[in-house]
């Protein structure tokens, strides 16, 4: 018997010391360049010394391990991705995407900024390169193509799955039950190439991405209101894909007309004119009978949309044994064996 699961998203995951922060930054105000923690220390029976200190922040790293990607979607080199799907990274680790944010969750809301992102842009107007002394790869695009960092927030959450009853807190250190996940909001055109690249999301995390002197002040956002038109970003991480030819669920559901159905669809020509040779053929225009099949027609759900003649009836079930005998309510259903589909052959095929 399987078991159940249950999959629960969290808005943020804080493991260590980072969930020990605790000055908040809202989505718009600038979080200091490292948090700082006040902690105590005992040694034997000696009184506490306490002691600052200062966590890393964006500005410090210049990377992830690559091994905490577990999948990325679509997969790299993808030729037909769906247009209407948004591209994803997933992490090992829950708290990845705030590990290195120096901030904790706004009390009001409940929202913290992750310290990477993931953009996608076109390969058209975009370039990737490699510099010579700047520690990575440096994507060069138009700022038009970037998600509006004051909702990065809203891109990035935990996932955790695990049997009914079991706590999070629980899930949260058992590897492999809980996951985070960084989504790009970009909507994605028909037929188009694209690259896909994790990039710091504070301007702390591009200057040392670049191998340039970070601030000690606060941060500041990666890119917004100010930059310029093309902007540069180091990578953490990258692949390229497109999409396919506009053809997904919902093109092919905007094609859908309606239409006038006819009166005669489902029905088909019965000719009774040589019915059996003891019954006499009935008049010419009453010689073909219209039958429904599975696709309709026929009022009532009746075998038949026209009435079948009297005479024919009567003479159907006056008819001598080893003929087309049939009881006169039966006879409104199925004719003799002689009769045949408009345009069956005689050998019972149907041209």
């Amino acid at each position: 018997m399987t078991t159940p699961l249950n999959r629960t998203f969290l808005s943020y995951v804080r493991q260590g010391l980072a969930g020990q922060i605790t000055a908040p930054a809202g989505v718009t105000s600038a979080p200091p360049a490292r948090a700082e923690i006040a902690i105590k220390i005992a040694v034997n029976n000696r009184a506490p010394v306490g002691l600052d200190l200062q966590t890393y922040g964006p500005g410090d790293v210049i990377g992830f391990d690559e091994g905490q990607i577990l999948r990325i979607e679509p997969t790299a080199g993808a030729s037909d991705f769906e247009s209407d799907l948004l591209a994803c990274v997933e992490f090992a680790r829950p708290d990845l995407p705030w590990l290195l944010t120096p901030a904790a969750p706004d009390p009001a809301t409940g929202r913290i900024r992750p310290w990477l992102a993931l953009v996608v842009i076109t390969q058209q107007s975009s370039t990737i390169t490699a510099t010579p002394g700047v520690p990575l790869p440096v994507l060069s695009c138009p700022l038009a193509e970037l998600p509006d960092l004051s909702e990065s927030w809203a891109w990035a959450h935990a996932q955790v799955t695990g049997p009914p009853g079991a706590s999070i807190d629980s899930l949260l250190g058992t590897p492999g039950a809980a996951i985070s996940r960084l989504i790009c909001p970009r909507h994605l055109a028909p037929a188009t190439a694209y690259y896909a690249c994790v990039v710091p999301a504070f301007a702390a995390g591009v200057l040392a991405g670049l191998g340039q002197q970070t601030p000690t002040g606060n941060l500041s956002p990666a890119w917004g209101a100010g930059s310029p038109v093309t902007v540069r970003l180091p990578v953490y991480y990258h692949w390229a894909f497109a999409t396919g030819s506009s053809g997904d669920f919902a093109a092919l559901a905007s094609q859908l007309r309606p239409r006038v159905i006819s009166a005669e669809l489902g029905l088909r020509g019965l000719d009774i004119s040589a019915a059996d040779p003891e019954i006499p053929a009935p008049d010419p225009a009453d010689s073909v009978l219209s039958m429904s099949g599975a696709a309709g027609g026929g009022a009532g759900g009746g075998a038949f949309t026209d009435t079948v003649p009297a005479a024919f009836q009567a003479a159907l079930a006056a008819a001598p044994p080893g003929s087309a005998r049939r009881s006169t309510a039966d006879s409104k259903r199925a004719p003799g064996p002689h009769c045949r589909l408009r345009g069956a052959r005689r050998d019972g095929s149907v041209s």
